[in-house]
């Protein structure tokens, strides 16, 4: 998650469809320790929520933390712009670079971090790794105001 995000809620298990066309740029399973930091990068094994979440336990996971362990899903465009898609859970083992269409299932909603006690998903749009108005996938007025850059030495 990060200042980008767009976090929708709704009852756990409904579908979440892909928002754009482009190819898979990751799915990758994590658990969020706190709203700024989160261990990911472990990448799907079955595509089974069940059974990759269970191979957690091997990474001392408690049964809290597979409860809210997610589904990260990055789609790239042709433009280089990159939709990210977290808290989800899988129905389904992605490929990266496989093709993936607008309207195309990745899996249904979970929980995105411990302290959000509902389910919900967090949708997020960068380019060059910088943050870019998350609505206009959905073709929805926006607010969106981008971050200013801190150039501030370490």
């Amino acid at each position: 998650m990060n200042i980008g995000d767009i976090i929708i809620g709704a009852p756990l298990g409904t579908p979440v469809l892909c928002p754009v066309d482009g190819k898979i740029d990751h799915a990758l399973l994590g658990y969020r320790n706190n709203w700024s930091c989160s261990l990911i990068g472990f990448a799907q094994q079955t595509g089974n929520f069940e059974q990759d979440s269970l191979l957690f336990i091997e990474w001392d996971m408690t049964q809290e933390k597979i409860h809210n362990t997610y589904l990260s899903v990055g789609v790239q465009l042709s433009d280089g712009r990159t939709v990210c898609v977290d808290g989800i859970r899988p129905t389904r083992l992605f490929k990266t670079g496989e093709t993936i269409h607008r309207g195309d299932t990745l899996g249904t909603v979970g929980y995105l971090y411990k302290k959000i006690q509902q389910p919900c998903i967090a949708i997020s749009i960068s380019k060059n790794s910088k943050n870019v108005d998350p609505m206009t996938p959905f073709g929805l007025k926006t607010t969106f105001i981008p971050p200013k850059v801190n150039n501030r030495p370490n």
